[in-house]
């Protein structure tokens, strides 16, 4: 039964950085480092290897090794100490993920594992303290100079009901600061564009590191090919004055050029790897303002604000408070197409909005920043993404895994808490319910849950579909696991004789839990 499968996969899932080796990506058959961050006691951390060796005579050789202050590492790769057990997406992602664990925390909530979920925010907390001001895209020493969308605060507040007695200040405290100094210290210092207002992914001085290790050492097809060295072979096909050519294709080295891999990494930080919609390939990451990434963090800076203000910390609220309102109008002055009646990715350097539609409009009804009109051109626009099975990306179909015909958990999620947040329940549920029959049909099948669905076969085959990237399926996993259970639990509170009969307890139980109207209301219209 998928419920069980689902309530299964959390112990499946579940990882300790002192019991966690394997790296398929780049280690497979090598010695397993475990890096701890400047300062901390090595000693310490052997210790409680050697523990664990006495209890399980299944681990495999860790060596400790501390980070230098620059968290720089070049070689011998290896995962990032944490101080909790984490869940991992799974398959090839066996380390704890920054965005993926939002449905994942969802999910260990629905199934009464509270502690756990809690664990993995506090590694998060971990993470902004130790390794450079930031959630990372993951716990391992090559993800140490990239994000993820930035998901902490949402992460918190679902946690925050299941709080003992005293436990809710201490935790706020801990949680907000983490979360206000990787604001301040990292997406305001190193992802703002001033001028405009607006934030993005990436920077070009990562083009200096090279290319990704996990993509040259573990996204390779049956001919040896990477999906770097496929993309230079399509950017050599180009026409020789191509600007895309000239701009990307290192001509004497046959290879990307460093803005390329600087895009390519930025592309990653964004969670989605690899899509068109921001570019070739995802290569010109940099040259959009994400409407994902800008309305992602309105609602942390909403958050905060919400946070500091239950803290007694009025000054700092107000800052928040002031930082979300300010990022809201440069949203709305850039993003928002009257044309198509969707948001869209701001593209700076041509100083347009891109028209490669895309199901990250649905990101500012989920935040709520749009305007009740804004939603309801959004609810009108369904049709250009929902199928018989659900919802794809885009209705373009590139060769990379994130457009058409794909269906992902994360993008589903979205929609339907957006839709819900503004009233289109029924369009809401009808969504919700495609989702969740599509996963329970491959699984009936197959008898497991996978990372994305065909929004228009209604499987999980990804064969002759997928050019670029890693073109398998991975099963698990991890987000489609939480959403499932998320929003099976949603449909059931919000199913019309259910809420009859619980009309009292409606607020609590109909809404998903990031959804407060004392955080964020609801907007009648906005003034530029």
């Amino acid at each position: 039964m998928l419920e069980q499968y689902i309530k299964e996969s959390w112990d499946v899932l579940r990882r300790n950085t002192l019991d966690v080796a394997l790296d398929p990506k780049v280690s497979v058959g090598k010695r397993t480092f475990l890096y701890i961050p400047f300062g901390e006691d090595p000693g310490a951390i052997n210790a409680m290897i050697a523990e664990r060796h006495k209890m399980s005579e299944n681990l495999g050789a860790i060596e400790v090794r501390a980070l230098n202050e620059e968290l720089v590492v070049t070689d011998d790769h290896g995962i990032l100490y944490l101080p909790y057990d984490y869940i991992v997406p799974g398959g090839r992602f066996n380390e704890m993920y920054a965005w993926d664990s939002y449905w994942i925390i969802e999910g260990l909530l629905q199934d009464g594992r509270a502690p756990l979920a809690r664990g993995i925010v506090e590694n998060f907390i971990y993470q902004i303290n130790h390794y450079g001001g930031k959630v990372l895209n993951a716990n391992r020493t090559y993800y140490l100079s990239r994000s993820q969308p930035p998901m902490l605060g949402s992460m918190a507040l679902a946690i925050l009901p299941t709080l003992q007695e005293g436990e809710r200040s201490p935790f706020l405290k801990r949680v907000a600061a983490a979360i206000a100094h990787e604001y301040e210290a990292f997406w305001k210092k190193c992802r703002y564009h001033k001028e405009r207002g607006l934030f993005h992914y990436g920077n070009i001085d990562q083009g200096a590191l090279g290319l990704c290790p996990e993509v040259t050492f573990g996204e390779r097809d049956d001919k040896g090919l990477s999906h770097s060295d496929k993309v230079a072979v399509y950017l050599h096909g180009l026409a020789p004055d191509d600007p895309l050519r000239l701009r990307f294709f290192d001509a004497a080295g046959g290879g990307l050029t460093p803005e390329a891999i600087a895009g390519d990494r930025a592309m990653r930080e964004s969670g989605f790897d690899t899509s068109m919609q921001m570019g070739y390939y995802g290569l010109e990451t940099m040259d959009y303002n994400p409407v994902c990434l800008n309305s992602l963090l309105y609602m942390q800076c909403q958050i905060l604000g919400a946070m500091y203000n239950e803290l007694g910390e009025a000054s700092t609220a107000a800052h928040f408070q002031k930082e979300a309102l300010a990022l809201s109008e440069s949203i709305q002055k850039f993003m928002w197409n009257e044309k198509t009646g969707l948001f869209g990715h701001y593209n700076h350097l041509e100083c347009r909005i891109s028209p490669f539609l895309y199901l990250t409009s649905a990101y500012p009804l989920w935040s709520g920043l749009a305007t009740r009109e804004q939603a309801e051109r959004f609810r009108n626009n369904l049709h250009l993404f929902e199928t018989d099975f659900g919802m794809q990306g885009t209705d373009q179909q590139t060769g990379c895994q994130w457009d058409a015909p794909f269906m992902w958990a994360p993008l589903v999620y979205f929609v339907v808490a957006g839709l819900d947040r503004y009233g289109y329940r029924s369009d809401a549920r009808r969504i919700a319910k495609k989702f969740i029959d599509t996963v329970r049909g491959v699984y009936d099948v197959t008898g497991a849950n996978f990372e994305k669905y065909n929004a228009i076969t209604g499987d999980r085959h990804t064969e002759g579909i997928i050019d670029v990237g890693y073109s398998e399926n991975v099963v698990g996993f991890g987000w489609t696991n939480g959403a499932v259970a998320k929003l099976a639990n949603w449909l059931h509170n919000t199913d019309p004789e259910c809420v009859a009969v619980k009309r009292d307890l409606e607020t609590t139980l109909v809404h998903f839990p990031h959804i407060f109207s004392q955080i964020h209301p609801v907007k009648e219209s906005h003034q530029l």
